[in-house]
């Protein structure tokens, strides 16, 4: 599996597939507001690098091969 990075604006969330097609069909499966609005879509590379994505039973995301998601910034709480 490969490793892509979804975004929009300041929400970011990264996910797993087979391929850039795949992570397209399956963008709204990471989050629901990627459904209807244009994301960013782009695979992660490091030249001369290969990036393996292996699912581990027993953890967060491995049953539908993404990964846990991270937004962007915290919001401010009150005080």
């Amino acid at each position: 599996m490969k490793l892509f990075k979804l975004e929009i604006g300041n929400t970011i969330a990264y996910a797993a597939a087979e391929s850039l097609e795949e992570m397209n069909e399956r963008k709204a499966e990471v989050d629901n507001t990627f459904a209807f609005l244009p994301v960013d879509v782009s695979e992660l590379t490091i030249p001369g690098y290969d990036i393996i994505l292996t699912p581990q039973e027993g953890t967060e995301g491995a049953a539908d091969g993404t990964t846990p998601k991270r937004r962007g910034p915290k919001p401010k709480t009150a005080e």
